[in-house]
This record gives C-alpha cells, sequence and structure tokens, in this order.
C-alpha cells in the first residue's frame, strides 16, 4: 500500500467489463481516496502477452492483476506473479484460493447444462453419459482467444 501511495495510483490489468471494474474501484476509492484506481482492460490473452512482456523487459507497470485461474497459473509458473495473504483470506473457503497463497477468486463462474427431456433420453443417451470429445461441449469466447470446455456428465447421468 505504501508504493501505491507514494505513485498515487493503482493499475489493474483484467478482462472484467467496465461496469465490474467500476463497481470495484467505487469501494476501493472510498477506503482508499487518496489513491487513483486505473483500468487496464484487456482479453486473457492480451494481457498475458503484456504481463509477459514486461516481465521480459523488466518493465512492471501493473500492480494487480485479475485473469481467469488458468491464465493465473500460468504466471505463477513462470515465476512472474508473487504470493499476498490478504487479511479477508480466512473469510473465503479454500476451494476459491491457491494452496500457496498466490491468488484468491473474486467471483466464480457456475456453468449448468440443460437439456430438453422431450428430445433427449439422458438415462439411455451414450452422448451425455460418456461423452467424448467433442460430443458435448460449450465454447467461451474471451475476445480474440477461446478456452474449449468438455463436460463430463457421468456423475449426474450415469
Amino acid at each position: 500500500m505504501e508504493g501505491a501511495k507514494k505513485e498515487g495510483e493503482l493499475l489493474l490489468y483484467s478482462s472484467w467489463s467496465v461496469q465490474e471494474a467500476e463497481k470495484m474501484f467505487n469501494k476501493f476509492q472510498e477506503k482508499y481516496p487518496f489513491i487513483k484506481a486505473v483500468l487496464y482492460r484487456g482479453t486473457s490473452e492480451s494481457l498475458l502477452t503484456r504481463i509477459v512482456a514486461e516481465d521480459r523487459s523488466k518493465k512492471y507497470l501493473f500492480d494487480v492483476v485479475s485473469l481467469p485461474t488458468l491464465t493465473i497459473e500460468v504466471l505463477k509458473r513462470a515465476n512472474i506473479i508473487g504470493k499476498y495473504i490478504s487479511p479477508q483470506e480466512k473469510y473465503f473457503p479454500e476451494i476459491f484460493k491457491d494452496s500457496e497463497g498466490y491468488w484468491i477468486a473474486a467471483y466464480y463462474m457456475l456453468n449448468v447444462m440443460a437439456y430438453n427431456t422431450k428430445l433427449v433420453a439422458p438415462r439411455t443417451s451414450p452422448n451425455l453419459r460418456r461423452p467424448s470429445r467433442g460430443q458435448v461441449e460449450r465454447q467461451y469466447r474471451d475476445g480474440q482467444g477461446s478456452l474449449l470446455l468438455v463436460c463430463r456428465c457421468r456423475q449426474n447421468h450415469g
């Protein structure tokens, strides 16, 4: 916090929407009115590329980063981000935090699969009981790139 006081600014790299960032920044400004919160917004891929480039050039510009867990794990393994144990960490269930203290989830996105039971019989459909790659899937788009998640539904329909 002392560094942010000296600079007078906190720079957040995030793929959040502007509306999400504004909500978070408003709360931050209430508590720390002497520090200006600034958002640099990009896709997960563009921010990962930017952060890796900053690390290689030894020019670190961001103070805080909020990205999907997979992207944060890349930064963790590359030894680009540091550990930080928040005083609020104790209020979060273990599933929402990194066991080594590198991150705490700011939000959790739950995806649910639904189907029309008049058109699909889950107990007899091999695609829902034991889907193979490409049979049951959902594609997430984040700007230029995408992450493909293959749903495994055996636990619920087997």
